[in-house]
């Protein structure tokens, strides 16, 4: 049995209660405490399992730590999470900004081309009477200078009065003042 035996200095605890146990040493104090071999085996168990209070505020200390190093960490991964979510959003907005705006591209440029200035497909003014005139000059190539101007003289003369016509009617679409001071 295990018994823990408390002496006062004074009268009790100079002596060994059992004949087996030393003589107990006065501290001084003005009492001693003893402990039998049996007791002090058991406080050395209990002491090796259970931890005292300086160890409980240790590990308790070490536990709150680990715990919030967790709650730091889940928060971060949480944030990158919410940002990575955010920064995908704004991705998924500027690609579809993009389409719209190709697309509002490509129409402003099919619209431009289709404002290019084109000028309208005419017939060629005078062309009959330009082929006469170098048919007649291809004719009398080999003929004199003098020759060959008496002999087109008819077909220049048509070709000259065809511009004339055709560059009357040319100034005569001019707006007057839009071309400025020559």
């Amino acid at each position: 049995s295990a018994v823990l035996i408390l002496a006062a200095a004074t009268t009790m605890g100079t002596s060994a209660s059992r004949p087996d146990e030393p003589k107990p040493e006065p501290n001084g104090k003005g009492f001693t405490v003893r402990m039998t071999p049996s007791f002090r085996s058991i406080g050395a168990e209990a002491s090796e399992t259970t931890p005292g209070a300086y160890e409980n505020e240790q590990l308790a200390q070490e536990a709150f730590r680990q715990g919030v190093e967790y709650a730091i960490h889940q928060y971060q991964l949480h944030q990158e999470e919410q940002a990575a979510g955010a920064r995908q959003q704004q991705l998924e907005g500027l690609a579809d900004d993009n389409v719209q705006r190709e697309q509002a591209l490509a129409a402003s440029i099919e619209a431009l081309h289709k404002r290019e200035y084109r000028a309208p497909i005419q017939p060629m003014a005078c062309k009959d009477e330009r082929e006469a005139v170098l048919k007649c000059y291809r004719a009398n190539e080999k003929s004199a200078s003098g020759d060959l101007v008496f002999a087109c003289e008819k077909d220049v003369r048509s070709l000259e009065e065809c511009a004339s016509i055709i560059r009357m009617a040319a100034v005569a679409k001019i707006v007057p003042g839009s071309l400025g001071a020559a």
